[in-house]
């Protein structure tokens, strides 16, 4: 089937997929805040049962899309796996990349003649960004 058959099929099956490092989940749901409004995006994936192999800052891409074809509608790092919440929350939170500044505090920094924005592209790489 051509990619022009396909778009002129009637019917679409949505895709959602999930991969956390690099390792492919099925999602049952998913929700994806781009962080418009708040400083980082984040993702609420919820799965059947939660991987033992899920850890706390591994990445995370949610795909999304329709007849076998998907693009990264999110990519960030695992927040919280849900665990402490069975059987009541099989969710696994993402947090954008920007949310490593909570994290990671640079030590005693001292800045002179600098512009702003150099400097906060200083903070933001000694924060791995």
């Amino acid at each position: 089937m051509t990619l022009l058959t396909e778009i002129q099929a009637h019917g679409k099956t949505l895709v959602l997929e999930c991969l956390i490092a690099g390792r492919r989940v099925t999602p049952l749901s998913a929700a994806v805040d781009l962080g418009y409004d708040i400083g980082s995006g984040g993702a609420n994936v919820v799965l059947a049962e939660i991987p033992s192999w899920i850890n706390f800052n591994q990445e995370i891409e949610v795909r999304a899309g329709w007849n076998g074809y998907s693009i990264p509608i999110f990519k960030g790092l695992v927040e919280d796996d849900g665990r402490r919440h069975f059987p009541l929350d099989n969710e696994v939170k993402g947090a954008g990349y920007l949310k490593r500044a909570h994290y990671q505090y640079p030590n005693d920094v001292t800045y002179n003649s600098q512009t702003d924005t150099a400097i906060v592209d200083d903070l933001l790489s000694k924060a791995g960004i």
